[in-house]
């Protein structure tokens, strides 16, 4: 189409820059491009789908931990790491089968991908926690 075999090398370089630039494709796959296209005459796209990570944990697995750290207070990550353990080895909840497993470093990796909604438990302002009344003396 460019007759570029024809070209010289700085033409060559000039009509690189400009495919570069109005494909978004880098310097040197543009070059491959046009070997290709030199060699076979055609360009043909070659689609590859790469498979992703699978999910491991899912969103109900996600709801067993909030849940878990309703009930027990928000224990520390090893704590509730140890609970899940127990839930299933101990006391044989098939629920708790992959959160068996889950490690200290993943434990609030789920949580950022499946968000719950936030819980208050309560919206009052607890007494205990107001400053004393300041007075001249």
């Amino acid at each position: 189409c460019f007759r570029y075999r024809r070209l010289g090398k700085t033409d060559k370089g000039l009509l690189l820059g400009c495919l570069q630039k109005v494909s978004g494709y880098s310097r040197i796959q543009i070059k491959r491009l046009v070997r290709q296209s030199m060699k076979t005459g055609t360009l043909k796209r070659r689609q590859r789908t790469v498979n992703g990570f699978t999910r491991i944990y899912t969103r109900e697995d996600v709801q067993r931990l909030a849940h878990m750290d309703e009930l027990h207070g928000t224990l520390s990550g090893p704590a509730t790491k140890k609970l899940c353990e127990r839930a299933y080895t101990v006391f044989g909840q098939a629920a708790y089968q992959r959160l068996a497993g889950i490690s200290v470093g993943h434990l609030y990796n789920p949580a950022a991908r499946h968000p719950l909604p936030c819980r208050a438990t309560s919206l009052r302002e607890d007494p205990s926690l107001r400053l004393p009344h300041r007075r001249t003396p």
